[in-house]
């Protein structure tokens, strides 16, 4: 990626990306937070006197790094205010290390420095992602910022592996469908997870969701298979077939009646009873 620019919102701009980004000459050009640590002090202040769509730049160069004099720190901060819809004037906060763009635009009633149109003109990656973020989320109703971070990575990794997965086959990553793909990877990451759970003791809607995501596995026959599970276990529990003939209402009740034994099938281990057992000889059993 030498030699390319990144665009990107106030969430990812730092210096610590600005620097990393530079050793590797990368461009880049984001929004920043005022209240983010390294911000000049001179452009925080917002006064009641400063005009709305003016706009001041400040510029460092890092004269002490051992760098060559292309990825010397030369980084661009543009402050431009603004006017909200409260009346309140804002300062929209611009850092950039790409070759500096001088002027003003006013092409949308606004004398706006060229540093903010080109940002306005290259962002629109943040805001498509921003898009497939919001159109189908993971986030809950929840503030506390443990929780905001994590369903954000999860938001961030489904979105990037879509990209990457579109771009892999060839397809346009724009046409793919967000639902339909989320859809699948769901599947996909819960399947294992569901058909691993023990299903004795669900109730019958319960079951039947389970089955729908993960139909139960079919019937393994142990015939010909040597015995490696004594025919007796040294505690007494309930079979697992009869347990598995108790699900619904009162399943507590009903197991409560429920016998224990202490046989157990050879070939898996788990206990049996007489019903679910069947005895063959060691000739039939190969």
């Amino acid at each position: 990626m030498k030699g390319c620019n990144i665009s990107m919102d106030r969430l990812y701009t730092s210096v610590e990306v600005y620097n990393s980004l530079l050793k590797n000459d990368i461009t880049m050009i984001g929004t920043w937070n005022t209240n983010r640590q390294g911000v000049p002090v001179e452009l925080k202040k917002v006064d009641k006197d400063t005009p709305v769509n003016s706009s001041v730049t400040w510029y460092q160069i890092d004269d002490e790094s051992d760098l060559p004099a292309a990825k010397k720190n030369k980084m661009i901060l543009t402050s431009y205010v603004v006017k909200k819809s409260g009346g309140q004037k804002k300062n929209c906060l611009v850092m950039s290390s790409v070759p500096v763009v001088r002027g003003v635009t006013k092409d949308d009633k606004a004398t706006k420095p060229q540093i903010i149109k080109l940002y306005d003109y290259s962002k629109g990656g943040t805001d498509v992602f921003d898009q497939h973020i919001g159109g189908y989320s993971t986030k809950p109703k929840c503030n506390k910022w443990p929780h905001v971070v994590f369903y954000f990575l999860l938001d961030t990794i489904r979105v990037n592996a879509q990209t990457v997965w579109a771009l892999n086959n060839g397809v346009n990553p724009r046409q793919v469908d967000s639902y339909a793909w989320g859809l699948k990877l769901v599947e996909a990451l819960t399947k294992p997870a569901i058909g691993m759970r023990n299903r004795v003791g669900l109730g019958a809607y319960t079951l039947s969701c389970v089955n729908l995501f993960a139909p139960p596995a079919p019937f393994t026959s142990f015939v010909g298979t040597p015995a490696i599970y004594p025919t007796r276990g040294e505690l007494r529990s309930h079979c697992r077939d009869c347990l598995a003939g108790l699900q619904g209402v009162g399943y507590k009740a009903k197991r409560v009646k429920l016998g224990k034994v202490k046989t157990i099938c050879q070939g898996c281990g788990s206990p049996r009873c007489s019903k679910h057992l069947t005895s063959l000889c060691s000739s039939c059993s190969k």
